[in-house]
């Protein structure tokens, strides 16, 4: 759903006006003809590109890991992996090509699966429903691989040797997104949510998994703690959440700025917006230029009710940096709030100009406008609205 979304949204950016889902799908569509009509041969790179990944070791997770199957498929348990599956599998469809007839349907169904593959997504959980085809295909290779062994030995030989061969092309590419990743990325998730208990499951699970297999960017660790910490102070864990925030200080990777301004963040993430307030001016002690930190030390300062000091510390954020979209649209909220509606409307459509996704601003702006005595314009920008936005009016 949220990727509907976010493509309609970007669609109707493109397109200067509202559309329906059914439209978004058209616009794609016709985008996507127009690239192929265009530049063919790239097309036919990409596809060819697509097809080797389905192949490869490499994980391509979209909502799903591999790792998530492994407890409802054997096959995907070490060290049978999907490399190795693949590998077999393709050893298998050459060697079943001396019998075609019989293959033939399991050969049908893997082209037409795969063409589907190349010309829309490769992601883990669309490989999946061809494990099972796949299978046939690795069993035909290990029969063969045996069946030579007494009757044409150099047949063997030459099918091991291919299947290495493959094993280790499929390797690559070697980057993917790791178990750890995808248990954190599951953690946020149910996190924000408000499932506190399962966000915290996952991240203890991603925790042994850096445990066993050490990252070589610190920065994976660094995600695991901030996001271990948010559902902890969600939870009332509050020392737990802090010892996990100190660990990321003790870490010492990065500029310490960044990891203020994060720590910052979990704790404005948790409702403790004294405590985050503590952390921006830290972090503005660090760097005093640090417009991210300015721009949410005033969301902090305005949820505690000091209007004036939030909108000092936006407008701060704004004189270090101009284009900064979020501010814009926050300065201009408070704008509003205040009811100070022509400087608030002329932040708010600075903030759209700079940033046409702000779309949560955007019925702001229209309710500005509404009370500036511009009903006009204000209907036309209620029409700009998301469906979901336009809804809540």
């Amino acid at each position: 759903w949220e990727q509907r979304t976010d493509f309609r949204r970007e669609a109707e950016r493109r397109a200067g006006r509202t559309l329906g889902d059914a439209e978004s799908s058209s616009f794609w569509f016709r985008e996507g003809l127009a690239f192929i009509s265009s530049r063919p041969l790239r097309f036919l790179e990409l596809a060819l590109l697509k097809v080797g990944l389905f192949f490869s070791g490499t994980d391509l997770s979209d909502n799903y890991h591999l790792a998530f199957f492994r407890n409802d498929l054997f096959l995907l348990r070490l060290p049978f992996d999907w490399r190795l599956l693949s590998a077999l599998a393709l050893a298998g469809m050459a060697a079943a090509s001396r019998e075609r007839r019989r293959w033939s349907l399991p050969y049908a169904f893997a082209a037409a699966y795969l063409a589907g593959i190349a010309l829309f997504f490769v992601v883990s959980r669309l490989r999946l429903p061809l494990a099972p085809v796949l299978a046939l295909f690795a069993g035909a290779a290990v029969e063969d691989f045996f069946r030579g062994l007494r009757m044409a030995p150099a047949r063997s030989a030459a099918l091991a040797a291919g299947g290495g061969v493959l094993y280790l092309l499929l390797g690559w590419p070697k980057a993917g997104i790791s178990p750890d990743s995808f248990l954190v990325s599951a953690g946020e998730a149910y996190s924000q949510d408000g499932r506190t208990a399962e966000a915290l499951d996952y991240l203890r699970r991603a925790e042994r998994e850096l445990y066993r297999h050490p990252p070589a960017d610190p920065r994976r660790q660094r995600r695991l703690f901030l996001a271990s910490a948010e559902a902890l102070l969600k939870n009332g864990e509050t020392e737990e959440a802090e010892a996990a925030l100190r660990r990321i200080l003790a870490g010492g990777e990065g500029e310490r700025s960044e990891s203020l301004f994060e720590i910052a963040n979990v704790y404005a993430g948790g409702g403790k917006t004294g405590e985050a307030a503590a952390y921006y001016r830290l972090a503005l002690e660090e760097d005093p230029r640090h417009f991210r930190s300015w721009n949410n030390l005033g969301l902090a300062l305005k949820a505690e009710g000091r209007l004036d000091d939030a909108e000092a510390a936006i407008r701060r954020a704004i004189e270090i940096n101009p284009a900064y979209a979020p501010a814009r649209g926050n300065l201009g909220n408070l704008l509003a709030r205040q009811e100070k509606w022509a400087e608030a409307i002329r932040e708010l459509r600075e903030a759209l100009r700079l940033d046409p996704g702000l779309a949560q601003r955007r019925p702001v702006l229209a309710y500005a406008l509404q009370a500036a005595g511009r009903p006009t314009e204000a209907e036309s920008e209620y029409r700009k609205c998301p469906a979901e936005l336009r809804q809540a009016r």
